[in-house]
């Protein structure tokens, strides 16, 4: 395969956050975020209020709900995660880094400016497919556990958060299309050295 060197100037790079979020609009998401002062309960019902009145016309929004700590929906065929604080702008830095380095086993993470994250839209498991797919969960989370041979360092150990076998956290495992299995939201993924 031969390599193409490119200039600069001759790259068009998309960005999903810019062509979909106008300057506008993310005043209104930081003004949300950056307010210490009301709750997690009332920057959902802003936040959800925002979302509808730019996006509540189009085909391709609808709203998902809402994590421990950040707002999500669908729009343009991506989910989009919504920091609710600071803990949840962390999240959203570390999914789109852990993203990269194990893109068999977690939901691709495309872009990320702390407030929003842009990552892969798969199918939510239900509780029935969770408890059907054990096994190969329980797989995954061992590689996750100790992801020595993804990283190529035997140092390498990894805290699993809230993506465990329990049943409560069934939604947070989908499958893509081709039907992988990959965990949903990892913010709680940290890695550490042995």
């Amino acid at each position: 395969m031969k390599t193409k060197i490119v200039k600069v100037d001759e790259v068009k790079i998309e960005s999903l956050i810019k062509k979909n979020f106008s300057e506008e609009f993310m005043r209104k998401v930081y003004d949300i975020y950056s307010n210490d002062y009301i709750s997690i309960v009332e920057k959902t019902i802003r936040f959800d209020r925002i979302f509808t009145e730019e996006f509540g016309g189009r085909k391709d929004y609808r709203r998902i709900g809402e994590g421990t700590n950040r707002f999500v929906c669908l729009l343009d065929n991506h989910i989009i995660k919504v920091a609710y604080n600071y803990l949840a702008y962390i999240d959203n830095m570390n999914e789109l880094a852990q993203a990269k380095d194990k893109p068999k086993y977690l939901a691709k993470a495309f872009e990320t400016n702390g407030l929003i994250l842009v990552s892969e839209y798969v199918t939510v498991m239900d509780k029935m497919e969770f408890l059907e797919c054990q096994n190969q969960i329980k797989k995954i989370l061992d590689i996750l556990a100790e992801d020595r041979a993804l990283v190529d360092d035997e140092r390498m150990f990894y805290i699993l958060g809230d993506m465990g076998m329990s049943e409560k956290n069934y939604g947070n495992w989908g499958k893509r299309m081709n039907g992988d299995i990959v965990v949903l939201d990892y913010g709680y993924l940290y890695q550490l050295a042995n």
